[in-house]
């Protein structure tokens, strides 16, 4: 990443950027008191736009960016509500395709306290997406672009998408379950987002070693998997960021309330991405990202309108390093 110089200035960015993955419906129930297994929990449910490459999308529009998103959402009343919340919320979507599946859902429960206590995700869709259709668009994109992806559809289908075009790229590993699914792909990325549990499990770690293993033998072990760049968190405890060869902690500082962890991981992403076309050097925006996602952690829900004056990431015309 190349950083400006001290004095310059950050610009509302020209750049494009194209986030490829899931968009779906999230369904949270919200538990009333502390959990009881195998019995009925009072509570409420609601339903909101979810997915990975949505909720950084919705970020990165709500600081004022203009993000396209590829996904697949079918042709049922889910997903005809989630294309007018796309639209609602200032993203283009790019989310047409042939499937004879439902449009993704995300269902989980959530404790008093804003932990998580149980996620099912009902995905079958992203198997049914199609590189193809995206790629003119991504064809279209300039070096000065910047192309994000996630784990959630295939990864053969991925890397064509990245083979397409000259755009900076970003790789997102989701989840501990779907990280393994870049390495199809750790070759054409730029940047990897991720967390401790997502590395380990992308570099092959054995979960009795996760808690034990250093920074420093991860930054290693995604070295060799050809990762560049890579932005690591672990819960409340400092951001690892690999850069080249050079490993630095960005610190997070202490939250006091914590009302519901969901999104929290999106947030850092798309308040980072958007900095990043800002023209922030990469530390300095994962700075951004912290606070996004400390903002998000203390409201319910993934997605805070009043993220941009929290944070103090706008597009502004003349905004100072």
């Amino acid at each position: 990443m190349n950083a400006k110089q001290p004095g310059a200035t950050t610009h509302k960015p020209s750049c494009r950027l194209v986030i490829a993955g899931a968009a779906h419906v999230d369904r949270t129930g919200w538990l009333e008191a502390p959990s009881a297994l195998g019995c009925s929990n009072p509570g409420r449910f609601e339903e909101t736009p979810g997915g990975t490459a949505l909720n950084v999308a919705s970020v990165i529009a709500s600081l004022g960016g203009a993000p396209e998103l590829v996904s697949l959402v079918a042709q049922d009343s889910a997903g005809s509500g989630l294309r007018a919340d796309l639209k609602q919320r200032g993203i283009t979507g790019h989310v047409d395709g042939e499937t004879a599946a439902n449009t993704g859902t995300y269902t989980c429960l959530i404790e008093p306290d804003g932990s998580l206590l149980v996620g099912m995700a009902d995905m079958a869709i992203y198997n049914d997406f199609l590189a193809r259709n995206a790629v003119p668009l991504v064809q279209a994109l300039s070096l000065e672009d910047w192309l994000c992806v996630d784990t959630n559809l295939p990864p053969h289908q991925m890397r064509q998408l990245l083979q397409a075009g000259p755009a900076r790229r970003v790789g997102l590993t989701v989840s501990k379950a779907k990280a393994p699914r870049m390495k199809e792909f750790t070759d054409l990325i730029d940047i990897v987002f991720t967390n401790r549990v997502e590395a380990c499990s992308l570099c092959g770690v054995d979960d009795g070693d996760i808690e034990t293993i250093g920074v420093d033998e991860i930054a290693a072990a995604l070295r060799e998997l050809g990762i560049k760049s890579a932005v690591i968190t672990d819960g409340t405890k400092d951001v690892t960021l690999l850069d080249g060869a050079e490993v630095q902690l960005i610190t997070v500082p202490p939250v006091q309330h914590v009302a519901d962890v969901t999104g929290a991981g999106d947030a850092l992403v798309g308040a980072s991405l958007h900095a990043l076309m800002c023209g922030f050097p990469l530390a300095k925006a994962i700075e951004f990202g912290v606070k996004a996602a400390q903002a998000t952690i203390q409201a319910k829900g993934a997605l805070r309108s009043d993220l941009a004056s929290l944070i103090g990431l706008a597009n502004r015309p003349t905004a100072s390093l």
